[in-house]
Order: structure tokens, then sequence, then C-alpha cells
């Protein structure tokens, strides 16, 4: 009875979280901004555990002796997994000062919006519960891109540069930034076309990849990685039974229709980059290959509604748009829900106070959910 009541009490705090952050993005208010940005923060930071990915950085972190010169992945995440190491901290209390630098990241980049209520609410429906809880790796590599987005915005491409290569010491997957030096600020004839020409190429390069990885063969740990994906996943490149049966795709193509209704009636060269941001996110879903690269259009999505919805917005009133804006990233926010694997992980998380024997019972019964829904698990070791 006290699993069942704890596991209930969870649930709600799930939908707690994203009803206070899609009433938030409704207001714009900068106190409630602030009050459920803190909110948040604290959930997510007191706690962890929520899927399997952490069950591999925590064997990593306690048995970080063992790898002196072959990272298990990339360097960057390994080298503040050693440092909080020799500081002697706990894993759940470095996972909180991780959590805690994620949404440092998140706020500075929110706080220069016009909107930031509607801007934390989108980075979180899309990241909160898979990314900034499970996949640390790249949530580092998607905060530092958002830390420093401004070298972007202003087209500084040296330091933009050398802020990808900073992103990809955590997660490989941040090289698909250097497509923000061909979307953002682009003055030159055409955009559009470019946009289009881009897309086209990096589908053709994943493709060749796809088919023949030892392309990359030079780079061991993106290799690796696109070896792994390839052996896991025996639908081919694109699998369209996957993407008709995608209720997340359809949620995609209402947002596209949106924005592109709105661009069609403002005109607003602005609002085009979140229609091209939908375009690339839908591109990403065509196979799971894909799959990690549609975080990186977030940015490009919040920029180009946000200074619309700020300038149309009517003090006490709510844009009929931004509503329905709002309602398919709610929408979004549930994903965590829809799969009976994360369902269970999501409504039974880890408090930082727990100790090691804790810890050790709560991964025996992750290993027992994900073998049951996943057999032929390669991915989370312990669990093999």
């Amino acid at each position: 009875m006290e699993t069942i009541r704890r596991r209930l009490e969870s649930k709600m705090l799930f939908l707690l979280l994203n009803i206070v952050l899609f009433i938030s993005s409704l207001t714009n208010d900068k106190i409630i901004f602030r009050s459920s940005f803190i909110f948040t923060a604290v959930v997510c930071s007191v706690s962890f555990g929520r899927g399997y990915d952490w069950i591999n950085y925590y064997d990593v972190y306690t048995n970080i002796d063992d790898y002196l010169y072959n990272f298990p992945f990339e360097p960057g995440y390994f080298y503040v997994l050693r440092f909080f190491n020799w500081l002697n901290i706990n894993y759940p209390i470095q996972n909180g000062i991780t959590t805690l630098f994620l949404f440092f990241c998140i706020y500075s980049f929110a706080k220069k919006t016009n909107y930031p209520s509607l801007t934390f609410f989108t980075i979180f429906c899309f990241m909160g519960h898979y990314v900034l809880s499970e996949q640390i790796r790249q949530a580092l590599a998607i905060c530092i891109i958002l830390l420093f987005f401004d070298v972007f915005r202003h087209r500084k491409i040296i330091k933009g540069t050398l802020v990808i290569f900073l992103a990809m010491s955590f997660h490989v997957s941040a090289m698909f930034c250097f497509i923000y030096f061909f979307m953002l600020n682009d003055r030159t004839r055409q955009p559009n076309t470019k946009f289009f020409i881009v897309c086209f190429i990096f589908i053709l390069m994943a493709y060749s990849i796809w088919l023949n990885p030892n392309i990359i063969s030079f780079l061991p740990l993106i290799y690796k990685k696109f070896v792994g994906y390839t052996e896991a996943y025996t639908e081919g490149f694109i699998s369209i039974s996957r993407i008709v049966s995608s209720k997340v795709v359809l949620i995609y193509l209402s947002m596209l229709i949106l924005l592109f209704h709105i661009y069609k009636k403002s005109k607003d060269r602005y609002v085009f980059f979140s229609t091209k941001a939908i375009i690339l996110m839908i591109i990403t879903k065509l196979t799971v290959f894909l799959g990690r690269f549609q975080y990186y259009a977030i940015p490009l999505l919040i920029i180009g509604i946000d200074n619309y919805f700020y300038d149309k917005k009517r003090k006490g009133k709510i844009l009929i748009y931004q509503l329905y804006y709002s309602i398919c990233l709610f929408v979004i926010s549930l994903v965590p829900l829809w799969s009976p694997s994360t369902f269970d992980s999501i409504n039974d998380p880890i408090l930082i106070n727990a100790n090691s024997k804790y810890i050790e019972k709560k991964i025996s019964e992750r290993c027992m959910t994900l073998n049951h829904y996943d057999p032929e698990n390669e991915a989370i070791i312990r669990c093999k």
C-alpha cells in the first residue's frame, strides 16, 4: 500500500509540474514564471532515477578508477564525474548539482526572451522528463548551446564553432548545431531554398553513414554509437509504419500547420524560423537513428514565435493561437506516460538523500522492468 501511495503521489507531482508550467505559459507574469521555474528546478534536482540511462552513469561513477584511459563515453561528462568523485561527493548530490547547472543555463536563455514563461514551458515539455533527468550528457550539451546561444544569433562563427565543440565533448550529437550558421541571420537570397538543400544534405549524409558506418571510423566515439544504432534497430533507416503510428509526429504536424498559418498571415520571417524548426523535428522522426538531433531545433522554434506571441498578446486576454500551441506542448509533455516502461520509472523517482543500498534496490527494480519490456536490451549494461 505504501508503494502504491508513493507512486500516486509521484504521478500527481508529474502532472502538477506540467499543469503549473502550462498555466504559467499563458500569463507571462514574471513572478509566476520565476516561482514555477524555482519549483520545477527544486523538484528535478532533489530527485533522480527516472528512466534507465542513469544506471550506466551510476556504475561508472562508483567505479571511476577503472576508467583511466578508456572513456566509457564522451570526455566532458566523464571528467565532471571524476571531479565530483575526487571531491568525495556521492552520486545523488552530484546529480543534483548537475541538474541545477542545467536549469541555470535554461534560465539564462529564457530570461533573454520576451516571453520567458512560454520559453521555459517549451523547453521543459520537449526535454523535461527524458533529457534533463535521464539523458544527462545530451542535456549538458544542449544547455551549453542555450547558455551561449547569442553567439549564434549574432553569427559569430569562430566563437560558435568553439561552443559547438565544447558541447560535443559532452554529446557528439551537438554537431547538428552547425546548421544554425545556415539558418540564423541569413540575409542571402532564397534562404528557404538553402534551408531545404541543407535538410536534404543532412538526410543524405545520415543515410550514407547508416549504410556504411566505416566512413566515420576515424572518429571512434561517433563510430561506436552509429554501429550500435544500426545493430539495434532492424527496421531500416526509415520505418514508414513507425512514422504513421507516431502520435508525436501527428502533434508536430498540427504545430506545423499552426505556425505556417501564422506565417502566412503575419509574413514575419522570424515565425518561419519556428516553421523550419518543426520541419527539422519531423525529419528527425523519420528514424530512431536521428531522434537525438531534434532537441537542437528547440531554440529555433522558440525564437521564431517569441516576438509574435509577445506582440499579439493582450493583457488579460489569451491569444487563441498561443492556447493551441501550449495545448500541443502539454500533450508532448505527457509522452513519458505513453510508454509502460517509462511510466513506471517516472512515477517512482529516487530522492537525493537515498543511500547506496536503496539505490541498488531501485536499480534491481529498474532492470526487472526494462527486461520485461525490452528483453533484448543492450544499452543498460547492468541489466543485460
